[in-house]
């Protein structure tokens, strides 16, 4: 937690730092918002893509007409979809809680260095790169709603809330970042690139997480995509 503190607190002053130039139009700032589509690597259980959204406060700072510093406050919701199945091999049933989740709901700062090229008089490319951490704030991770049960006489597929009636000890979900899940710190690397038109930008950007976020004894890693839509005033 002090670590994000004191990254915020160096964002600000240099954000204030920044703005003193902002008559020499070196300094923009802008607010995006957009979709984040997200996955965990090494995970436990197959899983597949989340989708979900994400927004923040945008910082560039020019050292050039083409070659600036970027930054940004965000938040971004995290995660990953799953089914949750366990097996009891000498019994011969299984349970399969479908379409399970984890949500995990970020603020991070990205810290860039990009470059522009001029496609046409008002429209510019524009590609950075650099790292980023980030910090978790909250976060669910929620069993399926779907259960599917598998015995030798069949299969049964009920509701989670049926299912809880009939089983004790089973909760709906538990909190992501814990002492026995998720840790809240994260850093990585993120490539991005994107197009812009006067004051406005649409932007693609692919986060690697680089830093194991589990507490158990796999390695968890995030994987991030995000589409944003953003104005530089």
């Amino acid at each position: 937690m002090r670590q994000i503190i004191k990254i915020t607190l160096a964002s600000i002053f240099l954000i204030a730092g920044f703005s003193a130039n902002a008559q020499e139009k070196k300094f923009l700032f802008g607010a995006k918002a957009g979709f984040v589509f997200s996955d965990l690597s090494e995970y436990s259980y197959k899983t597949k893509m989340k989708h979900s959204f994400t927004g923040g406060l945008t910082f560039d700072y020019f050292l050039n007409r083409d070659l600036y510093l970027s930054s940004a406050i965000e938040f971004s919701n995290k995660g990953t979809k799953f089914d949750l199945l366990n097996k009891d091999e000498k019994e011969g049933t299984s349970i399969n809680f479908k379409e399970s989740t984890v949500s995990a709901n970020y603020l991070q700062v990205p810290i860039h260095v990009g470059y522009k090229f001029d496609l046409s008089e008002k429209t510019r490319l524009m590609v950075q790169a650099g790292p980023y951490v980030a910090y978790g704030i909250s976060g669910q991770t929620e069993l399926g709603d779907e259960v599917v049960l598998r015995t030798s006489e069949g299969t049964t597929t009920m509701s989670l809330n049926d299912y809880m009636k009939m089983i004790d000890g089973w909760r709906r979900g538990e909190e992501t970042f814990s002492d026995t899940h998720f840790r809240e710190f994260d850093w990585g690397i993120g490539i991005g690139l994107g197009v812009e038109y006067e004051h406005v930008n649409i932007s693609f950007r692919y986060d690697f997480g680089l830093y194991d976020i589990s507490r158990e004894a796999e390695k968890v890693k995030n994987r991030n995509a995000y589409v944003t839509l953003g104005y530089k005033f």
